[in-house]
């Protein structure tokens, strides 16, 4: 007998088979979902649909860990894809949504807010040593709206961005204490 009670048992189903707990003909409990495109689930399910904790492996080699809801990634979760990059956040609807970090490949990472799956939002870009490179605004994962960029060499640019490119107004701080105002547009100064 399983956790709820239920009979262990396989079943398939056009899409795959099953082997878990099973009431009234459908996965409720704790199983495995194989699927015939590749695609396994090991967790929770309720009432056939996925729900509580489990871990999704993809065939494409993606593996989300975390929670569900009605069959989705649904609450705080962790995605790590094929390309050795990975998100920790929160998932909403199976989409990043909520606050997270993505780990990039080149050892940076983001922190903040995402919104339908995308980096959008207020948060920060920090390298491989966890030195602050940018932070504000974005809109699908590029800089856009207000944001301050800090350089390696101790200068800074703080000001508008659009499509990951200065702007709009700005200024920019020198490390000798300068600071230079002006107006951009797609990165090139015009006033």
């Amino acid at each position: 007998m399983g956790l709820f009670g239920n009979s262990k048992k396989t079943k398939n189903y056009d899409d795959g088979s099953y082997f878990g707990e099973i009431k009234g003909g459908i996965p409720h409990g704790r199983g495995t979902y194989t699927y015939k495109n590749g695609d396994k689930f090991d967790g929770s399910f309720w009432y056939g649909k996925k729900k509580g904790k489990g871990v999704y492996f993809f065939a494409n080699g993606d593996k989300y860990e975390g929670e569900f809801d009605a069959d989705k990634m649904h609450g705080e979760g962790t995605l790590h894809y094929a390309d050795n990059s990975h998100y920790d956040g929160m998932f909403q609807n199976g989409l990043r949504h909520g606050q997270g970090v993505y780990y990039y490949l080149n050892g940076n990472h983001y922190t903040g807010e995402f919104k339908l799956g995308n980096i959008t939002g207020k948060g920060a870009i920090f390298d491989k040593e966890g030195r602050k490179l940018y932070e504000g605004e974005m809109l699908n994962g590029k800089k856009h709206g207000k944001g301050s960029m800090f350089y390696e060499n101790g200068e800074t640019y703080e000001g508008e961005w659009k499509n990951d490119v200065r702007h709009g107004h700005g200024r920019y701080y020198f490390t000798d204490g300068k600071v230079v105002e002006n107006e951009y547009e797609n990165d090139e100064i015009v006033k």
